[in-house]
């Protein structure tokens, strides 16, 4: 028998069904003003810097409520303590575009909200976390337990939820302003020192 030991969460939802994302966008953008600079972000400009949160904004409310509904998925799947948004910001990318390998330090649970993202934007690429320890693997056809990483497809009103701890990055983008919204979370201290 076969055990799998140490399974990763990653959640990918399509929003765009219950969302108006031109709407969304707009809203978005209209919160965090100018845009800037960001060494990840190369080629794009990024709300990264600004002391303007885009997700806590209460025009935006009802996004954040829907994604907080994922992140209780994600909660309960891991076995955590309950979480809330600790900070995010806006990446707008053009064709060209990419953003280089990562981890998000000091979140627990990461996400991607895509605003705008047509077609040739890209791919969400997670790295498998296990593979730096693997050093004797020769892989003759790699599965699941072997991969480097996996790809997801982003498209317009994708959410990516994924344990910030894994690192990951996004292809190159053919789209002319892909728009993202990304967030980490905390622990609600209440909560934890409530047990």
């Amino acid at each position: 028998m076969i055990k799998e030991l140490f399974p990763t969460p990653i959640m990918s939802v399509d929003l765009s069904e219950i969302l108006d994302m031109q709407d969304v966008e707009k809203r978005c953008l209209s919160i965090i003003g100018k845009l800037s600079h960001h060494k990840l972000v190369p080629d794009g400009v990024s709300s990264y810097n600004s002391d303007k949160p885009v997700i806590t904004d209460a025009s935006v409310k009802d996004v954040a409520s829907f994604i907080k509904m994922h992140i209780k998925q994600m909660e309960v799947a891991m076995g955590i303590f309950p979480l809330d948004f600790s900070n995010s910001w806006i990446n707008v990318m053009p064709v060209g575009s990419h953003i280089g390998s990562h981890i998000h330090p000091n979140s627990v649970v990461s996400g991607s909200f895509y605003l705008n993202a047509g077609e040739g934007s890209g791919e969400f690429v997670i790295e498998n976390p296990t593979y730096g320890q693997q050093m004797s693997i020769v892989g003759q056809n790699f599965s699941e337990y072997t991969k480097t990483y996996e790809e997801i497809s982003v498209k317009t009103g994708l959410l990516i939820l994924f344990p910030s701890y894994l690192r990951h990055h996004v292809t190159g983008n053919d789209y002319e302003g892909r728009t993202v919204l990304s967030f980490n979370t905390r622990y609600n201290d209440i909560k934890i020192n409530d047990t």
